[in-house]
């Protein structure tokens, strides 16, 4: 998992979806672990968004 490879571990996953508009929504909470090599929450969430950017 890309998450891991960050040095994330994933604690909890929450994904919603509208049919109707075709939106989704991602709710996670995450562990960032000891060899993590984000330092900032703009670094994670730009990472993050990669990730899932379709």
């Amino acid at each position: 998992m890309l998450l891991e490879k960050l040095g994330f571990t994933l604690l909890h996953l929450n994904i919603t979806s509208s049919p109707c508009n075709a939106s989704v929504s991602y709710s996670f909470n995450l562990k960032m672990e000891d060899d993590c090599n984000l330092g900032s929450a703009d670094e994670i969430t730009e990472a993050v968004r990669q990730i899932f950017d379709c």
